[in-house]
């Protein structure tokens, strides 16, 4: 993770977390040409592919995308 914001709900008493790393898993049967190809046009960065768990990536928003 490169950068996180706290953030406090107002409802609740303990902080969330906002950050630029997610987990995203495709559908079996889609290429991993096709899946990076998506994940390119998406303006996120490939952080790790999960050995365990077929199709299953730690994504980060990088520079490029404006709206987080």
């Amino acid at each position: 993770m490169k950068f996180g914001y706290p953030f406090f709900r107002q409802s609740g008493e303990y902080p969330l977390l906002i950050n630029d790393e997610f987990v995203a898993r495709f559908k079996p049967g889609i290429s991993k040409e096709k899946i990076e190809a998506y994940i390119d046009s998406q303006k996120v960065d490939i952080v790790s592919i999960n050995p365990h768990v077929k199709n299953q990536y730690v994504l980060r928003v990088n520079a490029d995308c404006e709206q987080f």
